[in-house]
């Protein structure tokens, strides 16, 4: 069999169908997995693929994360909408400390913007609800990093005053400025153990 038949074998198989029940469970059984892994001596090369295999897990588990935020963020009001992100962020800072830029949650679902490193400031996280013509999205990010909105890449900035301001290409929004039917709220992520 060469490559091409492969490929064509591999995009004709339907795709497994797993129960919501299962996709509840998988963060914990990742996690439960990782935890008890029996410990052995490192062999030359082992830890590149102990790094993948971290890497895999962790990927598998953010994914569990968003399916299950997706379920609570559709039958949560705007008070649980905030909670739901604070409880989201922590969970994915725990995965990539340092390296959440934004976590943009739109119509399609969650998405990650991650940095290379760990570059994020520790800082306060901002979260955003940003309203144009087309709907609503919510954003959790820090002052000084961007996002995209309004077709445009902006950037978020905290003033001292509190105030949060995007600023785009070809304007600037902040929570009383509501020009092209686009409007902003704004409140820091606190912790919730502050609250």
């Amino acid at each position: 069999m060469n490559d091409d038949e492969l490929n064509r074998l591999l995009q004709s198989a339907p795709l497994p169908q797993r129960p919501a029940e299962y996709w509840e469970r998988f963060p914990e059984k990742v996690l439960r997995a990782i935890r008890h892994r029996p410990e052995r001596s490192a062999a030359p090369g082992s830890s590149v693929a102990g790094f993948a295999i971290l890497g895999l897990a962790a990927a598998c588990l953010a994914i569990g994360l968003f399916v299950q935020f997706e379920k609570s963020r559709t039958a949560a009001g705007a008070t649980a909408e905030l909670a739901n992100a604070r409880k989201f962020y922590a969970e994915v800072e725990a995965l990539f400390p340092r390296q959440v830029r934004a976590i943009v949650f739109d119509s399609k679902g969650p998405h990650l913007l991650l940095a290379t490193g760990q570059e994020v400031a520790s800082a306060t996280p901002l979260y955003l609800k940003l309203c144009a013509r087309n709907g609503c999205e919510e954003v959790v990010t820090f002052s000084g990093q961007e996002i995209p909105f309004g077709g445009q890449n902006c950037q978020v900035l905290a003033e001292a005053d509190g105030q949060i301001m995007v600023v785009g290409d070809h304007a600037v929004w902040n929570q009383e400025k509501r020009a092209d039917a686009i409007s902003i709220a704004a409140e820091p992520l606190l912790p919730v153990s502050t609250l």
